[in-house]
Parts: C-alpha cells; structure tokens; sequence
C-alpha cells in the first residue's frame, strides 16, 4: 500500500529488531520451506524462546543495539566503509560474546535441550546458532586501538586514528601541535651546550628556521653549525637537526592527512580475511533475530506449533 508494508503478511509477522532480521523475515515469506527437517528446525528455536522468556528479553535487548551488520561488511569489502561504519562493526562485534553467554547459560523453562526433528532425530536450533556466532576479539582490539570513539565520517577532516597507535602519526601530531614547545626546548639545549646564553632560534619564510648568534660569540659556534646568513651584528646558522625538523613541521599537516588515509585503509583492508566469519555470524544474527520475533509473536498471539 503505497510502497509501505501496511497490511501485508510482513506487516503482521515482523517483530525483528535489525535490520538483517527485518530483510531475513520478508526472504521466509517469499520462499516459503517445503523441508521438513529445516522447518522443524525453525519452530524448535521459536519453542524453545516461548517458553523461556528471560532468555527472549535478553536477546531483544542485545539485538535491538545492533546495527546493519551486511551492509557494514559489504561496504568493508568493497573499500567503501569510513571510520564511524568501522567503529559500528567493533560495537557489533563487542556484543558478541554476551550473546554467546545468553545463549549458552542454563534456562530451567527451557524444554529438553534436544528438540526432536520431524524424523525422529534430535537438534538444538540455539546452540546451532551460538556456534554460527563468531568471536573475533582480536579485531575488536585492532579497532579499538586504531580509530578514536567518535571520529568524523570523513578521512579529510582528520582526527580519526588514536594517539598512541602509530608512532610516526603521534610524532607529527606533536610537531604540529607542540611546534613552539620543541623550539623553545631546542634552543635551551643549544644555549647550554654553546655556553651562549644569548643565542635563539627564529623562524622567516625566506630561509625558515636558523639559529642567530651575534658576533661577540662566533669563536664559540660549534663545527656542526651551518652558516646560512650574514648581518651587520650578527650570523645566521642552521643544524641538521634544525633542518630535519623544519622539513617535518612544515609537512606535518600534509603527512598527517595522507598518514591516517593510509592506515585507516590498511585497518579496512585488515579486515577482509575475516569477511567471510563476519558473513556467519551475520547470517546467524539474523536468523536469531527472526526467530525470536516470531517467538515474541506467538506469545502474544497465542500462536502455537
């Protein structure tokens, strides 16, 4: 009606909280099982959380925090997903384990542990699912310790990857921010280690940093001291430090966009060995999800078997 589920059997069946779920339910609709052991194994998972309504609580909970999982990997897959999707899929991920708990924790309302199917064998349609749900702890920990809780959805606008993950980024974040701070420190190791207490760093666009010492002092420049100026009272030097910094600093900001671009992809590109344990543990979110909506339903419909 209107490009709207309203009315429609989806409408009347839908009480999935994800979207993986939502799109999983309308896939049952339209391709309907003729399987009998695969239809058993459906209604066992819906029995089984009829009647335990603690466990059906605690996972609507759980997974009404959970985002669009496919569409995360799709985009991680195809090169396309930025640092908040990035962030989306660690925070999907984290929820794993206490899935796996609610699932795999005793539940006295719970019937036999082993449904039987239809042709008298015997199956457990959760902990078929638990074992789908795939922890991958250490790619929640690459995450967690690469990219900042709230980073921007763009690359450009900088900001995205933590202090502390990549020593070459901090370097820099520290020359761009404490740019004065190095200077001033430089300097005071300069006075002591010349003995001239008025020799200071300075900064011009046309020879950028260089040290200044008047002439009263020359007898006491050091050998490594580059002469770049001469004035009235006094000259101008660089050090090879002094210059490896100027090249740094002025290319901080440049270096540090085209750094994070480079990390954050090969972050992406870190994941894809694990695409297809994420593709699982997609698959079977969705279907727990279903299945505990149609549990949901059931209860509240006096549905049964």
């Amino acid at each position: 009606f209107g490009g709207t589920s309203d009315g429609t059997l989806f409408s009347v069946l839908d009480k999935t909280s994800t979207p993986i779920g939502g799109r999983l339910l309308k896939k049952w609709i339209s391709n309907q099982l003729k399987n009998i052991e695969h239809i058993q194994w459906r209604l066992n998972g819906v029995e089984q959380l009829v009647n335990t309504s603690s466990m059906r609580m605690e996972l609507i909970a759980e997974l009404s925090e959970i985002g669009d999982m496919e569409r995360l990997i799709a985009k991680i897959a195809t090169g396309r997903a930025n640092p908040r999707e990035m962030n989306a899929l660690k925070w999907i991920l984290k929820r794993i384990p206490k899935l796996k708990e609610i699932l795999s924790a005793p539940h006295p309302s719970l019937p036999s542990p082993n449904i039987r199917r239809g042709d008298g064998g015997e199956v457990n349609t959760l902990s078929s699912l638990n074992t789908q749900l795939i922890e991958l702890n250490e790619l929640v920990e690459i995450i967690e310790r690469a990219i900042v809780d709230d980073p921007p959805v763009k690359l450009d606008d900088g900001g995205v990857m933590r202090d502390g993950f990549n020593a070459e980024l901090d370097e820099l974040r520290k020359l761009s921010h404490s740019g004065k701070d190095w200077i001033a420190n430089l300097q005071k190791k300069e006075r002591e280690r010349t003995g001239i207490s008025s020799l200071k760093i300075s900064f011009n666009n046309v020879f950028g940093y260089y040290i200044e010492i008047t002439n009263a002092n020359k007898e006491k420049v050091p050998s490594d001291y580059i002469r770049k100026q001469t004035l009235t009272n006094a000259e101008r030097y660089i050090t090879p430090e002094l210059k490896q910094y100027e090249e740094k600093v002025l290319g901080a900001e440049e270096r540090i966009s085209a750094l994070e671009y480079e990390l954050f992809v090969q972050l992406r590109e870190a994941v894809l060995p694990h695409i297809s344990a994420l593709q699982t543990t997609a698959d079977a979110l969705g279907t727990l999800d279903v299945i505990q909506g149609l549990a949901l339903l059931a209860r509240d419909s006096n549905y049964v078997r």
